[in-house]
């Protein structure tokens, strides 16, 4: 998952927001926490800590769920990596 996570850091924020963020799988919930994760650290390129922040979370709970999101999507990610 490390790996994934790196290369998305390393993509390009315009592609993933066009091609990959429709895309994704989400778990439903009240705020969007996971979709707004999601996006603050692979299209915005904010921190945990930063996106922590923003959301009301601690770092550890924002790694979590980024983790689960990649995880969930795993496929799809690849996916969009081999493509790009």
């Amino acid at each position: 998952m490390k790996k994934i996570r790196y290369r998305l850091k390393k993509s390009q924020s315009y592609l993933i927001e066009r091609d990959l963020l429709p895309k994704l799988y989400f778990k439903e919930d009240k705020n969007n926490t996971e979709y707004w994760s999601f996006f603050y650290a692979f299209v915005r390129k904010l921190s945990d800590v930063s996106i922590g922040v923003r959301l009301g979370y601690s770092q550890q709970n924002i790694s979590n769920k980024i983790q689960k999101i990649l995880a969930n999507n795993e496929v799809l990610i690849e996916e969009f990596l081999n493509n790009n």
